[in-house]
């Protein structure tokens, strides 16, 4: 899809500005040293103590006699040893694997030796688009300057890409003392498939239409820790993004299926310039894989529309997530609940592919990418997180949630379930793939990438 001519040059040159927290760009490799370090103090994992923020532990006491221990421990050592078995070529397969440091030595081959530029393969794969990869490359402390670089390419089976490119200083200056941090970055998105079944919690599988979208983007933030662990954000964007027919898969396209009135925004392209504010608290052990800690986030984003105020609206989210360590080594309690919220203004319609939107990456793991939309959603989420091997874990986890179109059409009828299990391999302190099966009445989904979920 193509924007009009008159409007090509504004289009190459796409700017959004979003919120981009310099600290989860990228994790950075550790050294030999750091590994030797880690595996040195693996055994204190579950010890009790404080958050980076100083915040005490949450400590569940264990009985403490060995037969109410063991009767304790029983359901939760249960899940591991049916993986165990379930996963025992694939458990001798990572043992070799970790026994050979071959992920070792793949991150020194992709990276230089001081560890402050690497590469990395990028796999994903099930509900939406499909089987797909791609490649991202960090920089860390970049020219001797402090500054951090990420950049990402995505391409999936259906010809879904997108790309992205960061940049930014962490700690640039200081305000009364404390970190002031900058970042700026470019969003491209070339969706050729999404799926859109209506608007509401009652929407069937037979309503599944489809639809490509086009968004380019670039933007910058400063953030600025005024206290230990939190973090104020702020930014403006610029937005511009439009949607079309569907003509890369099977399946009726969404202008087929709904009337114009029920898809605001089809066919135009659109332009937003969007302030944000952002506050977040984070007391988490460790970004990719957290134990103990939580972060919880509060933001706004204003999307004013330029040349048109047919499709302003504010934004609100809530996103709380909070990790319990168990009594053991890597078994961890995960809790995240989400909500979102928008507000129609000036008479505006909220454009249909940006309505708060609850499906397989909210997570609702059990349905399929795009399954709700509405203005306002809820989602609720836990995991059981639990050791197979030395470099897998497993996880069992139960995600809820449901849209709806005003707080008061908020009850808790048709609230969504959907629960499952996975796999998590892990090498070096970090989460380098996970596999999922979930379910939530509409069949298995079946997930992979390298992202974590919660």
């Amino acid at each position: 899809m193509r924007p009009p001519k008159k409007t090509a040059g504004i289009v190459l040159l796409a700017f959004a500005l979003s919120l981009i927290p310099p600290a989860a760009w990228a994790v950075k490799p550790p050294t030999v040293a750091e590994r030797r370090a880690a595996s040195a103090k693996c055994a204190d994992e579950a010890a009790p103590g404080k958050t980076p923020s100083g915040d005490p532990v949450v400590k569940i006491t264990p009985p403490p006699t060995e037969i109410a221990r063991r009767i304790v421990y029983f359901p939760l050592d249960l899940p591991a040893w049916i993986l165990r078995i379930a996963t025992l070529p694939v458990g001798m397969l990572f043992e070799f694997i970790e026994k050979k440091q071959v992920i070792e030595r793949v991150a020194d081959a992709l990276s230089n030796e001081k560890k402050t530029i690497w590469a990395y393969p990028i796999i994903e794969g099930g509900a939406g688009s499909g089987f797909g990869g791609g490649a991202g490359f960090n920089a860390v402390d970049l020219f001797g300057r402090g500054v951090n670089l990420k950049l990402t390419y995505r391409n999936h089976i259906n010809l879904s890409q997108s790309a992205s490119a960061a940049v930014g200083k962490p700690e640039m200056w200081e305000l009364a003392d404390r970190p002031v941090s900058l970042a700026g970055g470019v969003k491209w998105s070339r969706p050729t498939n999404d799926s859109y079944f209506g608007i509401g919690p009652s929407t069937t599988q037979s309503m599944r239409s489809y639809y490509m979208a086009n968004n380019t983007s670039i933007g910058a933030g400063a953030a600025w820790e005024f206290y230990q662990g939190l973090t104020a954000n702020a930014g403006i964007a610029y937005d511009v993004g439009t949607s079309g027919g569907n003509t890369y898969g099977s399946g009726p396209a969404v202008n087929a299926a709904f009337p114009a009135a029920d898809i605001p925004g089809f066919g135009r392209w659109i332009h937003y310039f969007v302030p944000g504010l952002k506050l977040q608290y984070d007391t988490r052990d460790n970004i990719s894989l957290p134990s103990r800690g939580g972060i919880y986030t509060l933001s706004f984003s204003r999307y004013q529309g330029l040349g048109s105020g047919d499709f302003d609206f504010n934004q609100y989210e809530l996103d709380a997530r909070h990790f319990f360590p168990l009594w053991r080594p890597r078994m961890v309690l995960a809790l995240h609940g989400g909500i979102k919220a928008q507000q129609e203004t000036g008479g505006g319609k909220i454009p249909f592919y940006k309505l708060s939107t609850l499906d397989v990456n909210s997570p609702l793991r059990g349905f399929t990418s795009g399954r709700f939309h509405d203005r306002n959603l809820i989602v609720l989420n836990a995991e059981y997180r639990f050791p197979i091997w030395e470099a897998l874990d497993g996880v069992l986890f139960f995600d809820t949630g449901r849209v709806f179109h005003s707080f008061a059409d908020l009850t808790m009828k048709d609230f969504k379930l959907s629960g499952g299990g996975g796999l998590r391999m892990r090498a070096m302190g970090l989460m380098l793939l996970r596999f999922d099966l979930a379910y939530g009445g509409e069949g298995i989904q079946t997930l992979v990438g390298i992202s974590k979920s919660l």
